[in-house]
């Protein structure tokens, strides 16, 4: 898939602007509309710990998922607003740990049987078992999320209210940006605020701007180029847990980035191809009451694409 999209990046090079004054980018929502996408990401986490006693530690952590989602058109209104069901259809995840010169993998697809990681195939088949159901509005703004609660090993380990928000956020590369405007020119621009996770357990604010950054034709198809910049904020994670006694971890977030190149096919105003990079960091240090400071330093780079591989009315 990887491929497939670096292709596309090759094709707009060559291809020609088509002559348009301006565009709608809007949904064009049809009942029973399905279409199939392949989805790629990989995150890459550092971590550097430096002990009161001069000693350091230093790990490295990369997860790799692949996934086929089906998304289907169940319901639309008058008003253009649509009820969508998206369903993964199989989940493969390989997880690499590399600490002391060492490295482990561990890998898990929901395709073949659970192996020696049941506990956590279990977790991946219940997200291929149970489809969420989306509200859109014709902006393109994803309103709510239905059939979160049918994922009970997810919503056990982080909550209801996390596992609903990171349901609209995993969903944010296959669907238009939202609050698009009724009409666009080249390098019009808008903007919507994205929240997302980071790490484990850090929320991290992305307010993302948008410009239409091209209008041409890829394979006899006309599509919409889209580039996303943005300077996400990476939020402290809740220390509500530490006992009251214990010393409180100062938080200093560091350097973020964020940047995504989309492709609207304009026949049918859906997301064909889309590539993000992310990066954030931040740095933790915890001084004990004899004075001892401990010190964290960690990094991640998360790279995303998506790639609109079937439609159908």
């Amino acid at each position: 898939m990887k491929y497939l999209l670096a292709t596309i990046l090759c094709l707009l090079a060559i291809a020609p602007a088509a002559a348009q004054d301006a565009v709608d980018l809007r949904p064009k929502f049809a009942e029973g509309q399905t279409r199939l996408y392949e989805e790629w990401t990989r995150y890459t986490t550092n971590t550097h710990v430096r002990f009161p006693n001069g000693r350091e530690s230093k790990q490295s952590e990369t997860a790799e998922l692949n996934a086929e989602i089906a998304w289907t058109v169940d319901k639309v209104k008058p008003s253009g607003e649509a009820t969508c069901e998206i369903a993964v259809k199989w989940l493969e995840v390989s997880l690499t740990n590399s600490a002391n010169g060492q490295s482990q993998t561990l890998k898990v697809d929901t395709r073949k049987g659970p192996g020696e990681h049941a506990e956590f195939h279990k977790l991946l088949k219940e997200v291929v078992d149970n489809p969420l159901v989306y509200t859109i509005k014709p902006d393109g703004t994803i309103a709510k999320v239905a059939g979160t609660d049918k994922l009970k090993l997810r919503v056990d380990m982080v909550g209801a209210e996390r596992a609903e928000k990171e349901a609209l956020y995993n969903i944010a590369g296959m669907t238009q940006p939202g609050e698009l405007p009724e009409s666009l020119k080249i390098n019009s621009t808008w903007k919507q605020d994205l929240l997302g996770y980071a790490f484990e357990d850090n929320q991290i604010e992305i307010p993302v701007t948008y410009t239409l950054s091209d209008v041409t034709t890829i394979e006899d198809v006309p599509v919409a180029v889209i580039s996303a910049e943005a300077s996400p904020v990476l939020l402290p994670p809740d220390y509500g847990n530490i006992p009251p006694n214990a010393p409180k971890p100062t938080f200093k977030p560091g350097k973020t980035s964020y940047n995504s190149e989309i492709f609207i096919d304009l026949d049918r105003n859906e997301v064909t191809a889309r590539h993000t990079a992310q990066q954030q960091a931040y740095s933790l240090s915890i001084k004990a009451p004899n004075g001892a400071v401990l010190n964290v330093d960690r990094d991640e780079t998360v790279e995303a694409q998506t790639l609109r591989v079937m439609t159908a009315d």
